[in-house]
């Protein structure tokens, strides 16, 4: 499927912008169940079905680092020329760094919401571990996203990164409060 644009907003609306994504399902064969896999042990049933798992090409990712947690974060990365953000929001944003200070946090200055960041990923983690990611980046927010169906949200695969050790290309060992 091909990205299409989507529009986000913070809370009040003053902070505006549009994201190029592809949150398109798609039916691709679940490997887990093959039914010509000769190591699993056999069923009674003599059904050859294949079932089929649904899965997007945007990966989306939770992070258990200090504002991540925090702030329940769940966001994709997508590269700045995929983001267009509304000529009139900038004067409505402010910026939160900590850390590295290689994230720019961006918040709503009137409701508090943060839309979206800007940084650039440098990780040692492996390029599959961090859902293919390098070089600068803008980080949408996927709760932002206006219009989009709450089934379609449900179907995006979520990567977590456990950054609260800083090994963000490591799943942490508790993941359902994120």
């Amino acid at each position: 499927m091909a990205p299409k644009p989507y529009p986000g907003s913070c809370h009040c609306g003053l902070v505006t912008y549009t994201v190029n994504l592809d949150l398109e399902q798609q039916q691709t064969p679940d490997p887990n169940n093959n039914p010509n896999d000769q190591t699993k042990p056999s069923s009674s049933s003599s059904s050859s079905s294949t079932t089929t798992t649904t899965t997007t090409t945007t990966k989306t990712g939770k992070c258990n680092c200090s504002i991540c947690a925090k702030t329940r974060s769940w966001e994709t990365l997508v590269p700045p020329s995929a983001f267009h953000l509304n000529p009139t929001s900038p004067p409505h944003l402010t910026e939160y760094r900590f850390g590295t200070q290689k994230v720019a946090h961006l918040f709503c200055k009137v409701c508090g919401c943060r839309p979206f960041g800007r940084g650039t990923w440098e990780s040692s983690g492996s390029s599959e571990e961090e859902g293919g990611w390098r070089g600068e980046f803008v980080a949408v927010q996927l709760a932002c996203l206006d219009g989009v169906e709450d089934a379609v949200l449900e179907g995006l695969e979520v990567v977590f990164r456990n950054g609260r050790e800083g090994a963000f290309g490591e799943r942490p060992g508790v993941v359902g409060h994120l």
